[in-house]
């Protein structure tokens, strides 16, 4: 080799040139070209990764597209088990229950004049917005449901008759059954139709009014009234399919709607005092009806049912029993949403044979349910389909889910609309 340096011929395994002792880079090209070759195999194989991944993440598309294969739903994370469609999975955790202090500076009769201006102004606020939005009783205080805020002095305005030198005031805002106030606030109401009260805290007792009245209650009264409101009956769960509690309910549905036509559970979950199911006669999957149950010394009762027909059905829940624990209570409004529901899926199911994801041997589903932009498919051989519509067009992808809870996280993820319609898939 020649010694790029002097110019003078050395030996083909010398490290240094002998005449000038330049380094003489021996197979530093053999090096550099290993190295590069190195790095161009760690970009294939990142590469290689990168379109498999996507390949499993995207679903088939039923369109005029070449037929692809139809690939399990990955959305799901391992904790899917625990988690609920509706509330639950739509919202932040529920803001605390206020806590109201009295103030001893201020004798009975200012706090008189105070709750019976903010108990008139509340329930003018309440009158005002009721059409638009669902206030509801949360632990006995009046709650707006879709805003999830308890609603405080801070809430009222001039428009409301309120005076706002006390808009910093610490004053409950009670939303209760008339029949749990004192007899004196109550003359003249509807019992057990929820009303606004307003009491503060004075000494040991608590000043309350209606509006108009005036009336006192011990502190220790005061605690078992919003107890009977508490809506903590301990951990929500899913009713699983296989237990008791499921196979009680399903009869007891059955004999409420009068049908003796199996029932596929659309949702069902239960706390430590109630039970929320939605549920479909097997041969009318556009009859879906949604119910609450009571535990009842083993047994259980429905106790609110024709749901599906309230325009404001947490309102109506509410009402019924503001004990209830609204969480517990799936977030879809069917009055509205199920309005839209479809019984003719033909097209879509014949572009999944033509398409390759499903074929004539699998049969007809054993559950289907859909709407314009979602169809949820079961078959016999153990395989669900979520397909999924967002243009208008003929035009679904088609997810495989392995079980409940990855298409409520999958239609969570690809819906336009929230809450998603849930409603659409089996639980069972």
């Amino acid at each position: 080799m020649i010694c790029k340096r002097c110019k003078t011929a050395v030996s083909e395994t010398a490290g240094k040139c002998p005449n000038c002792g330049a380094p003489l880079g021996l197979y530093a090209n053999h090096k550099f070209w290993l190295a590069a070759l190195v790095l161009l195999l760690i970009l294939i194989i990142v590469a290689i990764y990168f379109m498999n991944t996507q390949m499993r993440a995207n679903p088939s598309v039923i369109s005029d597209n070449l037929p692809q294969s139809l690939t399990p739903s990955e959305t799901a994370g391992s904790n899917a088990a625990t988690d609920l469609p509706g509330n639950l999975e739509n919202s932040g955790d529920s803001p605390p229950t206020p806590v109201f202090n009295g103030d001893p500076s201020k004798s009975d009769s200012d706090i008189e004049e105070i709750v019976q201006n903010v108990a008139l102004s509340a329930e003018q606020f309440r009158g005002a917005y009721s059409d638009t939005n669902e206030f509801v009783s949360k632990n006995g205080l009046l709650y707006d449901f879709p805003a999830e805020m308890y609603i405080s002095t801070g809430d009222l305005t001039e428009d409301d008759g309120f005076n706002t030198a006390y808009a910093n005031e610490n004053v409950m805002i009670l939303y209760v059954k008339p029949v749990d106030m004192p007899i004196g606030l109550s003359n003249g109401m509807d019992a057990d139709q929820l009303r606004i009260f307003a009491a503060f805290p004075s000494a040991n007792n608590y000043i309350i009014s209606n509006g108009s009245e005036i009336s006192t209650v011990s502190a220790g009264d005061m605690k078992s009234i919003l107890s009977r409101y508490n809506t903590d009956h301990g951990q929500i769960t899913y009713v699983n399919g296989g237990s008791g509690t499921f196979a009680d309910v399903v009869s007891v549905l059955q004999n409420g709607i009068g049908v003796s036509d199996p029932l596929d559970v659309r949702y069902m979950a239960e706390d430590d005092k109630y039970i929320s199911a939605v549920v479909s006669p097997h041969s009318e999957p556009t009859l879906i009806k949604e119910f609450v149950l009571l535990k009842a010394g083993g047994a259980n009762k429905i106790i609110i049912d024709q749901i599906e027909t309230q325009w404001q059905k947490f309102v109506a829940i509410n009402s019924a029993a503001p004990d209830v624990n609204l969480d517990l209570i799936p977030a879809y409004n069917l009055c509205r949403d199920s309005k839209d529901l479809k019984t003719d899926f033909s097209a879509l199911l014949n572009s999944m044979v033509s398409s390759g994801i499903i074929s004539r041997d699998d049969g007809d589903p054993v559950f289907i349910s859909g709407n314009s932009e979602f169809v949820y498919i079961e078959f016999a051989n153990g395989i669900w389909m979520l397909a999924h519509n967002d243009d208008g067009q003929n035009d679904w992808k088609v997810y495989q889910v392995l079980r409940y809870e990855d298409a409520v996280l999958r239609m969570k993820e690809l819906s336009k609309f929230n809450p998603p319609p849930y409603f659409l898939i089996k639980q069972n």
